[in-house]
């Protein structure tokens, strides 16, 4: 069993979900769909293994990172995503507090990155045209592209 130190203390650990701070060299050769990443009881991140090839996601705690960023490992590759909470625009302000809903966007795959800092920069990017329009950035980019 591999063990990486832990440099600040778990926010919370549920399900199938990690948090800490990421880095490239960390993502690429630490994380695999054949192991699963959670912490002992010291503190310290530990793979474990995962048979089933169960995805998970582990989010970024990084002072730079948007709330929500994170890799998640499949089968097939690694995906930066953004998980985030964005309130409805179908209410108006005046009928109370409008109702939320979580969009999951894809913010790329980890080989499309030269290094994290540029990805958080990508994801804060993605974060803000959520906050606006309520929607899935991809999905309006998809929307506004002409069709062939």
């Amino acid at each position: 069993m591999c063990q990486v130190t832990f440099s600040s203390f778990l926010d919370y650990n549920r399900g199938d979900t990690l948090k800490t701070t990421l880095s490239q060299p960390f993502i690429i050769n630490k994380l695999s769909i054949d192991v699963k990443s959670a912490f002992n009881r010291s503190g310290k991140i530990v793979f474990e293994a995962n048979p089933a090839q169960k995805l998970y996601i582990v989010f970024d705690d990084h002072r730079e990172a948007p709330a929500g960023f994170g890799v998640k490992a499949s089968l097939t590759k690694k995906t930066y995503v953004i998980q985030r909470r964005v309130a409805s625009s179908d209410r108006n302000v005046s009928e109370g507090r409008k109702p939320s809903s979580v969009l999951k966007v894809k913010v790329g795959n980890v080989f499309d990155f030269p290094n994290i800092d540029e990805t958080r920069q990508v994801a804060r990017q993605l974060v803000q045209t959520m906050l606006v329009t309520k929607r899935n950035p991809n999905k309006i980019k998809r929307d506004e592209s002409p069709r062939v």
